[in-house]
């Protein structure tokens, strides 16, 4: 029976961090029409709970950042833009027929910064987009709607304060399902190794 508890633990365990593992954060989502000549325009933008967009880890020639009030860059990536599509013939499976585009839509997910003002798009080295992000996010309602992004560093007017402190920039936290996947390991180990310790107790000659 014992040596059955095992399996079922670490199942049990495994179903209690599911969820965990595709836990979610505030991102910013924006919507970008991107043209060859380089004109971008901006179809959406929205602060809303979800997973980061996957950039290369290598050079595509375009690339965003994430700028504080205080010029620092909070968050830098390459951008996979391209506007040549290559498409697979059923009739000829080796033959690729490649189409150029002048345009292109893609959707960014960016981490949320409390402390960010602004997201800049570059190809090169010319900045080819820009988005103030208090222009979006305050809506000077005198209410601070953290959940849609409002703070006092962003948001002033909604978000009034009473002191003057200056707030450190707020850095992406890791995520706490990380801990929680390392403590579960570590609690099976532990399981597992007292289950033995009992049953090699109990098999021993007495």
């Amino acid at each position: 029976m014992k040596k059955h508890l095992f399996p079922i633990f670490v199942t049990a365990m495994l179903i209690v961090i599911a969820p965990l593992a595709t836990a979610q954060e505030k991102i910013y989502s924006i919507w970008l029409r991107v043209f060859r000549n380089d004109t971008v325009i901006l179809e959406g933008f929205s602060i809303e709970e979800g997973l980061q967009t996957h950039f290369p880890t290598t050079q595509t020639g375009y690339y965003l950042e994430v700028v504080s009030y205080e010029n620092e860059v909070l968050f830098r990536a390459n951008v996979g833009i391209s506007f040549s599509i290559h498409i697979l013939t059923t009739e000829i499976p080796s033959n690729i027929t490649e189409f150029e585009l002048d345009e292109i839509l893609i959707n960014l997910r960016l981490p949320f910064f409390e402390n960010a003002k602004e997201i800049n798009l570059y190809h090169g080295n010319k900045k080819i987009f820009s988005i103030q992000l208090s222009n979006y996010i305050c809506n000077n309602n005198g209410l601070c709607e953290k959940e849609k992004g409002e703070t006092p560093i962003n948001c002033p007017n909604d978000c009034l304060t009473t002191t003057t402190t200056t707030l450190p920039p707020a850095k992406p936290t890791l995520p706490f399902h990380y801990f929680a996947i390392i403590f579960v390991f570590i609690a099976a180990i532990l399981f597992f190794l007292l289950t033995r310790i009992k049953v090699q107790r109990s098999e021993s000659p007495s």
